[in-house]
Order: structure tokens, then sequence, then C-alpha cells
């Protein structure tokens, strides 16, 4: 007599299917109960508290659950039982087997004979580094590698404190235009079409599998103060860590600083820049007025009715009492003075965003109180090209020659006044960070490297990119210089500031990333591997 075999799953309300399966010959239907069940595919299925008793062609199948025992009888071969109680038994090691996930590794490395940058314009030759669980556990000459650690070679390799991004959309992706709805009044539209949204975090649209992250990673940077998109007043930024955690696990700093730009709906009001500047005015004043009325009611409620909250308003009003930064998008001059302008007037902490063309009033910038956060996007250099040749008389060909080389000299002496801002910012005595608002994360070393050749130091530009950033956000305990105890770090192949090319080696994030980007000998090919400890 043939036996009859079944597909058979098992599964636990409490958790997710343990993929035990039986062979049979036909499809089985999965039904869910509270305890554990089994599938045929008659569908014919008796449930009970702790067991299911199954009827098919007069054949029983009872499963119970015992402790950790379990009986069948009914229609089953030995292979088809001694498969299901092993897999049954083995819960843990089927939903290891199939994981996605990478198996783990190890959580420990141990970089050896490294050259350390402890912070900007010290150096330690030879020194080995110990990464524990993302944290460096340890820096010295003579220590040795941990047992479970992995050794890394890092012979001739620079370490550095990882980068801070002081300010771009790094992880919020561009949203698609939609069609905007009919607008009755556009002198007097909704606050969100007009770009009026500081209610908004930027926790509520960032996304850790952004491909932006991984550009930034690959460059060195381990922290950025990413902000949302939008218009005039688009939300409120928060500092990250570049990992590939949600944005609830990677969160440094919540809701640190407000953005404010000269950037409008030009369908609606305020569609010019003195609008912006009346708009921005309105609300100010109007927070400050709301926020008072607040604590005179309740601090005596007697005889003041309760103020009128509006969203908009009230999430402005951290920025009136200084405890929330405003972060005023200004690349040209003439945005750089109208928002020294407005804060003279209204007294906020100003932090001049992507600033491009500040070293026209750098001698204001001096007398005032403000922070400053430079654009790493730097102008090209177009190389010379042939052009076709044009017969010409000599005396136009003289007169287009000499045209041709004044506008060339006037357009290279702008050039070096973009390449030379930061350096001159540095004489000047002013420090300041970097935003990678308006330029890819491809070209920040190169362009690093460039304004280093325009004048900057290494350890001004160095400072830029670890404990300024580290300072202004409130986080210089926990990382911006390479320490004991500190986080995350990031190895190069060669020093950072030679001028030739750069190959991002390795970055150590605290949470589960390790990426390693080898460089060859015979090309510059990228090889990216993560581990996860």
């Amino acid at each position: 007599m043939t036996r009859s075999i079944y597909y058979i799953k098992l599964c636990h309300s409490r958790g997710k299917a343990l993929n035990v399966f039986v062979v049979t010959s036909t499809f089985c239907q999965v039904i869910r109960n509270n305890s554990y069940y089994c599938v045929v595919n008659d569908n014919k299925v008796d449930q009970y508290n702790n067991f299911s008793y199954l009827d098919h062609k007069k054949k029983r199948i009872v499963f119970m659950n015992s402790g950790k025992r379990l009986y069948f009888r009914g229609g089953l071969n030995r292979f088809t039982y001694v498969c299901v109680f092993l897999m049954f038994i083995s819960q843990n090691y089927v939903k290891a087997q199939n994981s996605d996930k990478p198996k783990e590794v190890t959580n420990t490395f141990f970089l050896q004979n490294v050259n350390v940058i402890p912070q900007p314009g010290k150096i330690l030759n030879g020194y080995n580094v110990v990464i524990k669980n993302g944290l460096i556990e340890n820096i010295g000459k003579g220590i040795s590698a941990p047992y479970n650690a992995k050794k890394i070679k890092a012979d001739s390799m620079f370490v550095y404190a990882g980068f801070i991004d002081c300010f771009s959309h790094t992880g919020v992706p561009k949203t698609e235009s939609k069609d905007q709805p009919k607008i009755t009044d556009p002198g007097n539209p909704p606050n969100d079409i007009e770009g009026i949204t500081p209610q908004k975090s930027v926790l509520e649209t960032y996304k850790s599998s952004d491909k932006s992250i991984g550009d930034h990673r690959s460059s060195g940077f381990t922290m950025v103060n990413a902000a949302p998109r939008g218009y005039m007043l688009p939300g409120q930024s928060s500092l990250f860590q570049l990992s590939e955690a949600e944005a609830d696990m990677a969160v440094v700093k919540r809701d640190f600083g407000m953005m404010m730009q000269f950037s409008n709906n030009r369908n609606v009001y305020p569609s010019t820049v003195i609008g912006i500047i009346a708009k921005f005015r309105e609300l100010y004043k109007n927070s400050e007025i709301l926020g008072s009325t607040n604590e005179e009611h309740n601090s005596n409620p007697v005889g003041i009715n309760r103020p009128v909250f509006k969203k908009e308003e009230w999430a402005l009003y951290p920025v009136t009492q200084k405890k929330q930064p405003l972060f005023f998008v200004a690349s040209s001059s003439n945005q750089v003075y109208r928002a020294i302008q407005l804060q003279k007037e209204l007294g906020f902490r100003l932090i001049l965003t992507d600033v491009k063309k500040g070293w026209v009033i750098i001698d204001d910038l001096k007398k005032q109180n403000v922070e400053i956060l430079l654009s790493l996007d730097l102008p090209e250099e177009k190389k010379s090209s042939k052009k076709d040749s044009v017969k010409t008389n000599v005396k136009d060909s003289v007169f287009i020659s000499m045209e041709e080389r004044g506008f060339e000299e006037k357009r290279q002496r702008a050039l070096e006044e973009h390449f030379k801002q930061a350096s001159s910012f540095e004489k000047a005595g002013l420090s300041f960070g970097f935003s990678l608002l308006s330029s890819k994360p491809e070209d920040v070393l190169k362009n690093i490297k460039k304004m280093v050749k325009y004048g900057l130091s290494e350890k001004k530009a160095l400072e830029a990119l670890t404990t300024y950033p580290a300072g202004l956000f409130g986080v210089l305990s926990q990382t911006g210089t390479v320490e004991k105890g500190k986080w995350p770090i990031s190895l190069y192949q060669i020093n950072l500031f030679l001028r030739r090319n750069q190959v991002v080696n390795m970055s150590l994030w605290k949470e589960r990333f390790l990426t390693i980007l080898k460089q060859s000998r015979q090309n510059l090919k990228k090889q990216t591997r993560i581990l996860q400890p």
C-alpha cells in the first residue's frame, strides 16, 4: 500500500513561519491560528488549542505540542517525520539560514602601523588602533591585537576623525513634481504653498537607503546635518550618523536647527526677495507675541484668553528665543548682507550657510558674531579649446585676440577669488565649516586640495571638516578627534592633502558598517565590502 505524502508548514502566532515542510503531491494553502498549525491540500483542518487534527481520505495526522516534543500519526514516512521534527526544534537556525543578512564576522578591528591624525596640526606615526563596536578602544605603539580582531595592515595610511557635513540635503530624496492646486487668491495662499513649513522635521523624509548617503561615506564623511527640501522655510534639520539604520536610530541631534533661504514659489506671494524678507519679519514677530502670550497664560490664566496657536508660528518660537539656530542659505554677497541685516534687526542666532562669495563683505563679517559655513562647490576651470580658424583681416584678428585675452584674464581672476575664499577667511581670523548643499560628494576632496593649493592651511581645512562642526553641534565629546572612546574614523590610502589622486581606503562606523575601498596597483577600481560587527 502506497503511503500519502503531504506538504506541511508549521507556524506560531508569536513569530514568523518556521519554514517546516513535508513533501506532498499538490499545492497547499496556509491557514493561520493562535497556535501551531499545519496545512494540507484539501483545507480540511480542525483546530484546537495546542494541536491540529486533520482527516484526509480517512487518514489521520495529529500534531500535539507537549513541551519540546511533537507526535505524528498518519500517512507520513520516516523521512518526513525526521524532517519535520528536526526543522521544528531548530527554529532559530532555520531563520538564520533564510536571512538575507551576511553572517557576523567580527566587531573588532586592529589597524597596524598607521599614521594617526588625532587632531588638526598633530600626527602620530606608526601607531596601532583597536576599534571595537565602532568605538576606538585603544591607541598606542606597543598595544597588541585582540585575539578576535581582524588585522588590517595600514602601513603608510592615515587615520582622520570622521568628516562632518554641516548642511545639505543628504538622505532626503527629491520629491516628484506635482501639479499645484489652483489658488484662488495668489496674494494670500496657504502656508504650505508659500513654502512656509517650519513645523516639518527632516525625520519625516530622511531615508538611510538614499544613494547620497553612500556617496558621502565614500568621501570620508560620517555625519551630516540634513535639512528638508522646499522653498522659504522648508523645516528643521537634524544631525545624523551616516549608517544604514533608520532615521530614528541614526539621528544624533534631533531638530537641531531651522532652515531659511531666499527661494520662493513664483506663482504666489512672496515671489520676490523683498516679499520673503517682509513675510519672515511678520512670522517672526507673530511668533514672539504667541510665545510671550502663552507664557503669561501659563503663569496666571485668570483674565487672559488662551492664545490661538498656529503651528508655523509656534514652530518658529525656539528661533526667537535663540534656542534653535537659523541656517540661512546665502550663496551670494547680497544674500549674506541681507541675512546679516535681518539678524541685526531681529536678534536670532544666525549661521550663514553655503556661502560662495563671502570675501566681498569679509570686513563686515568680522564685526558680526555669526557662524559661517562655506560652500564646497567650486567653479570648474575650463580647458582652452582649439576653435575653427576663421578668415579675418589683420585688424579684426588683433581686436578679437585683445578682447578675448581681457575676458580670459577677468575670468581667471574671478576663479582665483573663489578658490581663495577659504584662505581669505583664515587670514581674517574667521572660523568656518563646510556645507555640501550645492556640491557633489565626489568633488569634495578635489576641491579641498584646490583650496589648500590657493593658500588654505591643511590644519584649517581639517578643522573645518572635524573639530569646528563637532563643536557647532555639541558632539565634540563623541567625535571630531581621534581619541579613545570616540567614533567614527576615516582611513585614507595617502595623505588627504597631497595633490595627486586620492582614494579612500576605509571608513569605520559606530553602527554596523565597515566599508573598505581598495586601491589597485594597475588602476583606481574601487571594491566595497560590508562587514557587520
